[in-house]
């Protein structure tokens, strides 16, 4: 319990955050995003 929730707070914050950059810059975040992916799986 006391995990999930800082979870489902940064889930929906990116959630937010990464359709706004849809909306603002088109394909442009889809780059930055499997950047962030790619340096998460080498952590």
């Amino acid at each position: 319990m006391v995990f999930t929730m800082p979870v489902l707070v940064i889930y929906a914050f990116f959630n937010r955050y990464f359709l706004k950059g849809i909306s603002f810059t088109g394909g442009k975040m889809i780059p930055l995003v499997s950047f962030l992916l790619a340096h998460d799986i080498r952590l």
